[in-house]
């Protein structure tokens, strides 16, 4: 089945889709500083693009990374004529927000659920996020213990 990706309105994979659109290809520090995140936060933040084809990645010869727009399809299975599928995901509005030294996390009215760190930002879906949550409560103890080694 072939599938076209669209990215959530105001994300950084829109975003950096807009840029590699009026730029042509940009370098990884390139592409970070148009976007305002940390070099390091590119692959995570554009891990579903890059997956879904929207955005492509590609490590060159000389060991820099360049990124340009990909057709945003991707083919699962090469021998299925299903027609395309088109996922659009919309613009959800931001429910719950907290800023929690260090973290910054919100939880939208799709289930989409971010905690940003660092410059890093994890998405996850309301699912895995409580999946998420009962790890961290099943060993809250060994977290506690840990935690407190770090003081």
């Amino acid at each position: 089945m072939t599938t076209t990706y669209t990215p959530r309105r105001g994300s950084k994979a829109e975003q950096a889709h807009m840029q590699l659109t009026a730029m042509g290809e940009l370098s990884t520090a390139a592409l970070a500083d148009a976007l305002d995140v940390e070099s390091g936060a590119l692959a995570s933040l554009l891990a579903v693009p890059v997956r879904e084809g929207f955005i492509v990645r590609e490590r060159r010869s000389d060991g820099i990374t360049w990124w340009r727009c990909g057709d945003g399809t991707t083919t699962a299975d090469s021998e299925d004529d299903d027609p395309p599928v088109h996922r659009v995901i919309p613009a959800a509005k931001l429910i719950v927000t907290e800023a929690v030294k260090p973290f910054r996390c919100g939880i939208f009215s799709d289930g989409l659920v971010t905690v940003q760190s660092c410059e890093v930002c994890v998405e996850l879906n309301a699912r895995e996020a409580l999946a998420l949550r009962a790890f961290i409560a099943a060993n809250t103890a060994m977290l506690e213990a840990l935690a407190g080694e770090e003081s």
